[in-house]
């Protein structure tokens, strides 16, 4: 009966969910799977409508998959272009980290927002992670996602603005190298040997989520699976990348859970002044910070100022990849230096938050 009562919840909230999608996409709004779900269920229970709570067991697995996700685009490949990036990539790094710790202790101290709600807000480690960590330290997760949502969605509306100021768009757009395509089309036949990869893909994740769900680490099942992927496709073990739709689908998951937080009383506390102050003045930091750190990197190294902007830029990972290729410059530096400040938050946001809980 129990497993009933699950499944029929479960069909609830996803068919809510894939509803939010559908409108979301419709209208064209950023990341529809995991902001679809969120305003369609959290609008129903703000007025009033009985629905169950998300079972446990779906934070867990999208923590997984995102975690296999992030891990399996490291490789040696990677890892060898990554040679040439490694001051401009420590400078990344220690900005973002800066800036997430910085800036949320101000904030905490500043506002009535609590230290870990303060940090993952001022973080730019992606909404999607940001949510799970916030989902699994019990912060305030309307918060994280409405700071998160508010840099996302300035940053890729103001950034290709800036960019025209920066440089004169060229006449020719560069093209891409021949299989440089993140997800390369197989044949669509049974394939028993990739279906061993995949068992030993999420056999290795599964066993990282659960040693640093162990050791108490904060969103411990997505930093598990990240890291032991990782390794093992840095050795060049055949470590298999869940694809695009199945990313989506775990954006669906993640929003179903975190809709569980939206009632009435958090609407009205999103809905104050102070928030929206905070918004602002997190943004203005990132952005007049994100400049100053461009510029070093140009002063540092011998890249055109276009790429370095293009790389500071404090969200937009697609965006401002595929803004690289339309301006003709370098794409492959400026997702290095993304990919390398989003897996420096993701790692370190959550062992940090292990040792402050304890």
């Amino acid at each position: 009966m129990d497993l009933l009562v699950i499944l029929r919840d479960l069909v609830i909230l996803v068919g809510l969910g894939l509803l939010g999608w559908a409108i979301f996409a419709f209208l064209r709004l950023p990341v529809p799977p995991l902001l679809g779900a969120i305003v369609v269920i959290g609008s129903l229970r703000v007025a009033g409508v009985s629905l169950p709570e998300a079972p446990g067991f779906i934070s867990l697995l999208a923590q997984v998959v995102l975690g296999v996700y992030i891990g399996a685009k490291i490789n040696k490949q990677v890892l060898a272009q990554m040679k040439e990036i490694v001051i401009p990539g420590l400078i990344i790094v220690a900005w973002s980290l800066g800036v997430a710790f910085g800036l949320g202790v101000l904030l905490h101290y500043v506002t009535y927002l609590d230290l870990y709600t303060a940090i993952l807000a001022s973080s730019m480690g992606g909404m999607p992670e940001m949510t799970v960590i916030a989902l699994a330290t019990h912060a305030q997760v309307e918060v994280v996602i409405l700071m998160q949502l508010f840099r996302m969605i300035i940053t890729v509306i103001i950034f290709p603005f800036i960019l025209k100021q920066v440089v004169n768009k060229g006449d020719e757009i560069a093209e891409t190298e021949a299989g440089s395509g993140i997800d390369n089309k197989t044949e669509k036949k049974l394939d028993f040997k990739l279906i061993g990869y995949w068992v030993a893909t999420f056999a290795l994740a599964l066993a990282g989520s659960l040693i640093f769900e162990t050791i108490g680490v904060p969103a411990g099942a997505m930093v598990g699976a990240m890291l032991v992927v990782a390794l093992a496709s840095a050795r060049d073990l055949p470590m298999q990348k869940p694809s695009a739709k199945t990313f989506k689908f775990m954006l669906l998951g993640i929003g179903v859970v975190a809709a569980n937080n939206i009632n009435q009383e958090t609407i009205q506390h999103l809905m104050t002044a102070e928030i929206f102050q905070v918004a602002i003045i997190s943004a203005v930091v990132l952005f007049i910070s994100s400049i100053f750190v461009s510029y070093l990197i140009y002063r540092i190294t011998a890249w055109d100022y276009t790429t370095c902007f293009l790389a500071a830029a404090p969200a937009g990972f697609t965006v401002m990849t595929m803004l690289a290729v339309e301006y003709n410059r370098d794409p492959m530096r400026v997702s290095l230096l993304h990919l390398s400040r989003l897996i420096a938050l993701k790692a370190f946001i959550p062992i940090i938050f292990m040792f402050l809980i304890s």
